[in-house]
């Protein structure tokens, strides 16, 4: 089983984990109005951040790095956009490839 874990790093990187993945350096939708207000697991914010280039390169990475019994981490400023989108589109792939995938969301637990 594979965890993948979405946190803010204003709440500090999660304990326990085996690759945290910055995705501070992707657009944010937080400075943008009709966006702010959503969250990585709706599909305006996954489109617009999936739109930066930059988001496939961190794809690939992780799941370069995403071995059975691994823990990702997956970290943007408030852990409600980027961070949320990029761990949800890990988790897909990786179930597509048959993998076991439990994903937590750290700060959307949290409201």
């Amino acid at each position: 089983m594979i965890r993948i874990v979405s946190f803010g790093y204003k709440k500090g990187v999660p304990k326990k984990v085996d690759h945290v993945i910055d995705c501070r350096g992707l657009r944010n939708p937080h400075f943008v109005p009709h966006l702010q207000g959503l969250t990585g697991l709706d599909k305006a914010v996954q489109d617009y951040v999936l739109a930066d280039p930059k988001a496939k390169e961190i794809i690939k990475r992780a799941l370069s790095v995403s071995g059975d019994n691994a823990t990702l981490a997956f970290g943007c400023f408030g852990g409600r956009h980027r961070s949320v989108t990029i761990a949800e589109k890990v988790a897909e792939q990786l179930r597509n490839f048959g993998k076991t995938v439990v994903v937590i969301h750290r700060e959307l637990r949290q409201r």
